[in-house]
């Protein structure tokens, strides 16, 4: 095993040496350095089976070293070293992909040994899951692009063969070109599923870059985008003033799309009343979607995120099963909880809860 040990203390590197030769023996290939570039340097040049590195070094002060360690390319497993106790720093470093954090003053040899074996274990499946996950979304993207033309070639197919046919025969009146609208009417059903699994594959991809977002411009983006669909069914969608919290403008509009398309689908009402409303309270920010729609009868409502699931037939409410899924989603990229409490007949409240910026 080559372990790299970035550590300016001569005392704390005598003592992390000793541990890690009397642990692994003739096995192991250890390397010092006092300064953070000279480590950097050496992990670009060769490979490096685990990284012990102090948090605060002569040519780095502890932000800087947890920025570089934690944007390293192709890094080995990093395991921290530090004299310092914070819990919160911790789980930081950790949530970034650092493999485990060590205060030297609890540091024991088993400890020590064991943390490099399972820092080398967790990065080999990190790293596996993310070639998987590439490879998975790749897939899909591929398939649903090929899908994508393929199905619009045979609803062009189809309308060209109608409008022919009609030229070539135009006082026949028994044809039945009624199955060619029906085909076109089933690919755009499967357009719009294409749309929603892309969607439901891409929401994780920008959480890098959440900034402040105003949710009132999110929702109200999104009200207009369903306005025609709105007017025609004589409803009212009603947002009030919301908070910033920090994610994506797009995400949260994909979010109230979906919300808010629903609200009105599943609406029998002779006025759908949609309200978009917030709370903020010490802890969190609350936001409540509420309708006075169908309802959602109680032993559904543990099934409603599932992918795919249905609680209707797709003659009576069309739609691609993705709706809710994207939603949980979305919510979920954004570190929040949502809840639906909902009466059939009387309406349902869906409440989205973040965490304040």
């Amino acid at each position: 095993m080559h372990i790299l040990i970035a550590e300016d203390n001569q005392d704390h590197l005598e003592l992390i040496v000793d541990i890690l030769k009397s642990s692994f023996g003739n096995d192991c290939k250890i390397q010092s350095y006092t300064s953070l570039n000279d480590a950097i340097h050496h992990i670009n040049h060769q490979h490096v089976d685990v990284f012990l590195c102090d948090l605060k070094l002569p040519d780095s002060p502890i932000e800087n070293t947890v920025d570089i360690i934690k944007n390293l390319e192709d890094a080995p497993p990093i395991i921290v070293l530090t004299s310092l106790h914070d819990d919160e720093l911790a789980n930081r470093l950790v949530k970034e992909g650092i493999q485990d954090f060590l205060p030297k003053d609890e540091l024991t040899p088993s400890q020590l040994v064991r943390a490099c074996h399972y820092a080398v274990e967790r990065k080999k499946l990190t790293q596996s899951l993310l070639e998987k996950n590439e490879d998975y979304k790749a897939f899909c993207y591929s398939l649903t692009h090929d899908f994508r033309s393929s199905l619009w070639q045979v609803s062009g197919f189809a309308q060209i063969f109608k409008r022919e046919t009609q030229k070539k025969y135009p006082q026949e009146t028994s044809l039945p070109f009624e199955y060619l609208d029906k085909i076109s009417t089933k690919i755009e059903g499967i357009q719009r599923l294409i749309e929603d699994l892309q969607d439901f594959l891409s929401i994780d991809s920008l959480s890098d870059t959440y900034s402040a977002v105003p949710v009132t411009l999110a929702a109200r983006n999104a009200a207009d985008m369903l306005g025609e669909t709105v007017a025609r069914k004589n409803g009212i969608i009603e947002v009030e003033s919301l908070p910033e919290i920090k994610g994506n403008l797009s995400q949260l509009q994909l979010l109230f799309s979906n919300l808010l398309s629903n609200a009105i689908k599943y609406n029998q009402s002779e006025r759908p009343y949609i309200k978009v409303s917030a709370e903020t309270n010490d802890d969190n920010i609350t936001i409540v979607v509420e309708d006075n729609g169908i309802g959602i009868p109680a032993d559904k409502l543990g099934s409603i995120f599932t992918p795919f699931e249905r609680l209707h037939s797709k003659d009576l409410y069309p739609g691609s099963g993705l709706g809710l899924a994207i939603v949980k989603r979305v919510v979920k990229s954004h570190r929040g909880r949502i809840q639906v409490k909902s009466k059939v007949g009387e309406g349902t409240r869906v409440i989205l809860q973040f965490p304040k910026p």
